[in-house]
Formats: C-alpha cells, sequence, structure tokens
C-alpha cells in the first residue's frame, strides 16, 4: 500500500458513487458523524477529505440545502393551509417574528402579589436632589426658552 506524507496511511479519496452515497444521506438529514460512520471513517477524517476533495464537501452541502429547502416548503405550505404551527415556525425563521408569550405572575393563595418597596432614607434624598435638579434645569430652559423668542 502507498504510503502518505509522514509514512502514514494513504489518504482516503472518495469514488463518484461515495460521493452520490454522501449527497444522499446528507439530503435525507443525516449528520456528518452519521454519514463518516456509514463511510467507515470518523467525523475528522470525513472533514479532512472534504478539503482534499472539494466536490464532496460541495455535493455535502447543496445536498443539505436541498433538505432544508424541501424541509421549508412543507412548513410554508402547512402553513398556508392554516397550520398555526407551521406558520409561527415559518414566520420565526424566516421573518424573525416572535409570537406573543403571556406570563402571569401570582401571589399567595393564587392573589395578587404584593410589592412592598421601602428606599433608605439616603436613597429618598438622593432621588429628591435629582428631581430638584431636572426641575430646575426644565425650568431654566423654559425661561431660556422664552427669552429667546
Amino acid at each position: 500500500m502507498a504510503q502518505g506524507k509522514g509514512g502514514g496511511q494513504k489518504p482516503i479519496t472518495l469514488s463518484a458513487e461515495q460521493i452520490a452515497q454522501v449527497s444522499a444521506l446528507a439530503q435525507c438529514g443525516m449528520s456528518v458523524e452519521l454519514i463518516a460512520d456509514y463511510l467507515g471513517v470518523g467525523r475528522t477524517t470525513f472533514y479532512a477529505i472534504q478539503q482534499r476533495q472539494p466536490e464532496v464537501a460541495e455535493q455535502f452541502a447543496r445536498a443539505r440545502a436541498q433538505m432544508v429547502a424541501n424541509v421549508a416548503k412543507g412548513w410554508i405550505a402547512r402553513a398556508v393551509e392554516g397550520d398555526n404551527t407551521c406558520a409561527d415556525k415559518v414566520l420565526s425563521v424566516f421573518g424573525g417574528w416572535r409570537a406573543p408569550v403571556a406570563v402571569e405572575h401570582t401571589g399567595r393563595d393564587g392573589g395578587p402579589m404584593q410589592h412592598e418597596h421601602t428606599l433608605s432614607d439616603e436613597a429618598a434624598a438622593n432621588l429628591d436632589a435629582i428631581a430638584s435638579r431636572l426641575a430646575g434645569s426644565a425650568g431654566a430652559a423654559g425661561v431660556a426658552g422664552k427669552g429667546e423668542a
């Protein structure tokens, strides 16, 4: 057997028939790990094959894209027929839409939630000072605005 670089095994090259098998398996949605296992190689070896044989990577990518397109066509057809679950999926995946989510919170025994907020004297004083500054700057801006008119 001829040796590859560094005295190891000869690099694996896929035949046209094996490339067609990769394409068929990828179009069915099989993962890289499963396709590599089918070929009798590891995942990293399959990636190395794709590097050495660009046609393998091209066929794999094309088959994956075809599989996604087929699934999308099915979702869209069902959404148009009135399947709300599919409509939500199509709108979220292709349109960036998100279904509104209602979150309800209840307090003890299912009643309304009770919130008690207390501010420290220091925090209350800081908020009062900020409010006074804002009120003062708004009044000053109003006066300046009247003088310019």
